[in-house]
């Protein structure tokens, strides 16, 4: 009987490589991975023998490398030896291979989730910032109400006290023109009926 290749899917991230053998029911497959490379070798209960082997595209730390094998598939997770993207999976192209689009994440996605990592430190110190709440302080301006101090010119109702002042001085002035009347002559007698005089008998 020939041996099949199963179909492997891969992704990475800025430091690992994620490998999915999609292959149901293996029964103890034979494993050899090193830095360069993987090989898989393995028979299943319908006798059906499947391998494949990847020369990778940098090398990994296989020392730290993981699998884990599950009803449907078994996977790998391989760390690199150096935080880098790789361009394919292996230094050849291997028809065999598919990316997994569930695993994967473009650069840019690594680049973001580090700035979220990072964001609430920032936010943290940008929450002095809100501070700048305190520019409901500027409702502060609201004392510019205060202007409505200006309704202390309605201590300009103090002109009331100069009016009063003035009509007081005015009411003076006819006290003045009441004593004003001493100065009159006195004419008093002439007001008085002259006696009679006796009529010559």
């Amino acid at each position: 009987m020939s041996t099949l290749t199963p179909e492997v899917l891969w992704a990475q991230s800025d430091d690992k490589v994620f490998l999915t053998v999609n292959l149901a029911d293996i029964n103890e497959p034979t494993i050899e991975l090193t830095e360069a490379k993987l090989s898989f070798a393995t028979t299943l209960k319908d006798g059906k023998k499947y391998a494949f082997e990847v020369e990778f595209n940098k090398p990994i730390a296989n020392e730290t490398s993981l699998t884990h094998k599950t009803a449907r598939d078994m996977l790998f997770t391989l760390f690199k030896k150096e935080n880098s993207w790789w361009p394919r999976l292996g230094k050849n192209k291997l028809n065999f291979v598919k990316t997994d689009f569930n695993r994967w994440k473009d650069e840019d996605e690594e680049d973001e989730e580090e700035q979220q990592q990072q964001q609430p430190m920032d936010m943290g110190g940008m929450g002095g910032m809100g501070g700048m709440g305190g520019m409901g302080g500027m409702g502060g301006m609201g004392g510019m109400g205060g202007m409505g101090g200006m309704g202390g010119m309605g201590g300009m109702g103090g002109m009331d006290f100069q009016q009063m002042m003035a009509s007081m001085g005015a009411g003076g002035m006819g006290a003045d023109m009441g004593d004003s009347d001493d100065d009159l002559p006195d004419n008093e007698d002439d007001n008085e009926v002259p006696p009679l005089e006796e009529a010559d008998k």
